[in-house]
């Protein structure tokens, strides 16, 4: 039996070196059970005892960055967990530019940093766990439904802009207070850098932009 460390494991295969074995892991969402701190925890817990993967990616809901603006979802038993959504709180354009940056200590982003900090508890220090954070445009695409959004970026780019400044400074302060919670790194999942839905030169402008200060702020983290 190898004495690796998953740490140990995970840094030599991230930097190209000689390994024991390929770190493995596999992650799921939670339906129903990502509405609450106690009860995620306690999934991912049981699922990590299960199965001993090299790290953990806590998988909240993914609208669970979107729900104190006032989104409105439920789940309606989709295999992979994803949520309807049942009220978009930007309608217009003006909308964007009245958002506020969310508190990570209060409402469904307070949740989702309990369960964080659960996660860590349960685990002990042998194994990492990161949590998953949506990139801005994601979050807008939340936040609007996805073509009233492509809409507003490209007839309302400045009030777009607004959005996406609020939205990214409510990012770096949850992952601010999630790196308090243990967090090895942030899992950043990113969903329109791809032609059919943006041109390179919108994805710079309304993506890469933000994503490199989410990136960096993250900078620290051994595990993103």
């Amino acid at each position: 039996m190898s004495n690796w460390s998953k740490r140990k494991r995970l840094e030599a295969a991230v930097a190209g070196e000689t390994v024991d074995r390929l770190p493995v892991a596999l992650w799921r969402h939670w339906p129903g059970d990502d509405q609450d701190a106690a009860a995620l925890a306690a999934a991912q817990l049981k699922w990590q005892a299960d199965y001993d993967w090299d790290v953990v990616k806590v998988g909240p809901a993914s609208s669970y960055s979107v729900v104190d603006w006032g989104v409105r979802d439920r789940w309606e038993g989709h295999i992979e967990g994803t949520r309807t959504t049942t009220h978009y709180p930007v309608q217009s354009t003006t909308d964007w530019e009245v958002l506020r940056p969310l508190d990570p200590g209060r409402g469904m982003l307070a949740k989702q940093i309990e369960a964080l900090r659960l996660v860590g508890a349960g685990l002990g220090s042998e194994t990492p766990f990161i949590a998953t954070i949506f990139s801005p445009l994601s979050v807008a695409k939340h936040l609007a439904g996805n073509e009233t959004m492509l809409s507003h970026m490209r007839h309302s780019p400045d009030a777009f802009r607004h959005g996406l400044e609020t939205i990214t400074e409510s990012i770096i302060r949850f992952i601010d207070a999630a790196r308090a919670t243990g967090i090895a790194g942030i899992y950043y999942a990113v969903q329109h850098a791809v032609y059919p839905l943006l041109s390179r030169d919108e994805f710079e402008i309304f993506g890469r932009l933000y994503d490199q200060q989410i990136l960096e702020s993250a900078g620290d983290l051994w595990c993103n």
